[in-house]
């Protein structure tokens, strides 16, 4: 099945940060889902959909929620998980293994 990732970003976020987050997640969701197609959109449509809700992206912090939409309209959310540091960058390990916990956490609706 194809899903449309809609990447957003809460007022004061970095665009640029929030669209390398958006990017790095999409890697991730492709590997943890290789039989699912995703591709990045703007809006909805008609697609199951996944939203990826930035409210963090900086250098010591990244946080994320997740609103899975399915075909029939039914949404499953998830909590915020983040990651953060406070005497250096968040390295795109400590990335990844959040983005594994959100999915892990609120994962594809069966």
């Amino acid at each position: 099945m194809n899903y449309n990732l809609i990447c957003s970003t809460s007022p004061g976020v970095d665009k640029t940060a929030a669209q390398a987050v958006c990017a790095q997640f999409l890697q991730t969701l492709s590997q943890t889902y290789p039989d699912h197609g995703f591709s990045v959109t703007q809006s909805q449509g008609d697609a199951p959909s996944l939203r990826l809700e930035i409210s963090a992206a900086g250098r010591s912090n990244t946080a994320i929620r997740l609103t899975w939409t399915g075909a029939n309209g039914q949404t499953v959310s998830g909590n915020v998980e983040s990651v953060s540091t406070m005497d250096r960058p968040v390295t795109s390990s400590m990335q990844m293994s959040l983005f594994q916990r959100a999915l892990a956490t609120t994962p594809l609706p069966e």
